[in-house]
């Protein structure tokens, strides 16, 4: 879940709830807007140390992006098609 913007540095600050790692498509889901699709190539974790993974429910992940996510939007793991 999005816990904050931070636009002044193309971050954004979430909670996650399921393992997810580098290399993920995640899907954001915004109150009202349709999904948008995210690839997770790099993160970082509540000191600013650059993880390969988010293993622990409730961990505070930070990843660059670029614009505004509407409060309360989730993310969740996208399965891919093979």
């Amino acid at each position: 879940m999005l816990i904050e913007n931070q636009v002044e540095k193309n971050r954004i600050l979430i909670e996650q709830r399921n393992y997810f790692e580098k290399g993920d498509l995640l899907e954001i889901m915004q109150p009202g807007e349709d999904y948008i699709e995210y690839r997770v190539d790099e993160m970082y974790d509540e000191n600013m140390n650059l993880v390969t993974s988010a293993p622990h429910p409730q961990q505070k992940i930070y990843l660059p992006f670029s614009g505004v996510l509407k409060p309360f939007s989730l993310f969740r793991r996208k399965k891919e098609k093979f």
